[in-house]
């Protein structure tokens, strides 16, 4: 079951963490309310310390950080193929 649960707890870290990325940076960029940024990383934080408890904390930050990382390096990565195409035109 803590196999399950620690799969569940990384998928919805990563589903709020793109919102959060999303609310600063997509298309309502600069409307994006405190509010709801500030409740999606408390959502985040409840996730963290649960999967801290199921796998430790060293194991639960360093997912917290491939979680960032991963999403940011997709970002990226859609960014410079979104620039190629506009180059090419």
């Amino acid at each position: 079951m803590a196999t399950s649960e620690v799969a569940r707890l990384r998928e919805r870290l990563e589903a709020e963490h793109r919102a959060c990325v999303w609310a600063l940076q997509g298309l309502s960029s600069g409307t994006a309310q405190h509010q709801f940024i500030t409740a999606r990383f408390r959502r985040m934080d409840a996730c963290c310390v649960r999967l801290g408890e199921l796998v430790g904390e060293e194991e639960a930050t360093t997912t917290l950080c491939e979680i960032f990382d991963g999403i940011y390096t997709q970002q990226t990565d859609e960014h410079r193929s979104e620039m190629d195409k506009e180059n090419k035109s």
